[in-house]
């Protein structure tokens, strides 16, 4: 007979002691990324709602390094920053658990 899920002496509730390393860390590395996501959805659509609209006197579009102004500081902007953010989470924030004892080959 198999236990149920909540009888089962490893089924605590909150308790992260009970989790692996390797689950506490990718549960850690997810909320950030997450974190990280929302943050440039917020400011990519909001920059880009706000400057959109946005023309001189004459009608045409305000340009910044050849491209419309809410292309630049609403897209290639976060893009970029995107990118640096991503290397440095990747190469600073996230670590390899040891996943107990593998054999070596």
């Amino acid at each position: 007979m198999s236990e149920k899920p909540e009888n089962r002496p490893d089924a605590a509730e909150g308790k992260d002691e009970d989790l692996g390393a390797s689950y506490r860390q990718s549960r850690r590395e997810m909320w950030v990324m997450l974190a990280v996501w929302a943050a440039f959805f917020l400011f990519v659509t909001g920059v880009c709602q706000a400057l959109s609209g946005e023309r001189t006197p004459d009608g045409a579009v305000p340009t910044l390094f050849g491209m419309p102004r809410w292309v630049a500081i609403g897209i290639a902007l976060p893009w970029i920053a995107a990118n640096v953010l991503i290397h440095r989470f990747c190469f600073h924030f996230m670590r390899d658990t040891p996943l107990g004892d593998e054999e070596e080959s």
